[in-house]
């Protein structure tokens, strides 16, 4: 918007100048608020976990021991449930010549199920058998 000739001085150019002012000062904070956010900013800390593996360099061989301990744990915790899967005998035929004189092949192949079984917490409860109050006799 330009501004018309300055031909008179009045009150509202009087405010018009302050405003322009003021425009000005808050232009400036503005601008310097937003470098501060949206900048480059030149002191990065780097991450924790990262400094702390720079102080102490893993030992292979300490690694290695943990995953073996951690494997063994694992393997004794795990309940395991072998199923052998064997095709019934009226389907044991070949395709091509419909032969039933078939021998294993190999071992067969092995594969893992994994099913999550919740832990259920089991408690005891006990109670006392109580005996019927006596009747009040009335006399």
């Amino acid at each position: 918007m330009v501004p018309g000739p300055d031909d008179h001085d009045c009150g509202w150019k009087q405010r018009a100048l302050e405003l322009e002012d003021k425009l000005a000062v808050v232009v400036g904070q503005l601008e310097a608020l937003n470098r501060q956010v949206f900048g480059k900013k030149s002191e990065k800390m780097p991450p924790m976990d990262r400094e702390v593996r720079k102080k102490r360099p893993p030992d292979p061989a300490v690694t290695q021991e943990r995953r073996r301990k951690n494997a063994e744990l694992r393997a004794t915790r795990v309940v395991t449930n072998d199923v052998q899967h064997a095709v019934p005998a009226d389907q044991r035929r070949c395709p091509y010549c419909e032969s039933s004189k078939l021998k294993p092949v190999g071992q067969g192949k092995e594969s893992f199920v994994w099913d999550y079984v919740r832990g259920i917490s089991v408690g005891s409860a006990m109670s006392v058998r109580r005996s019927p109050a006596p009747a009040a006799s009335t006399s």
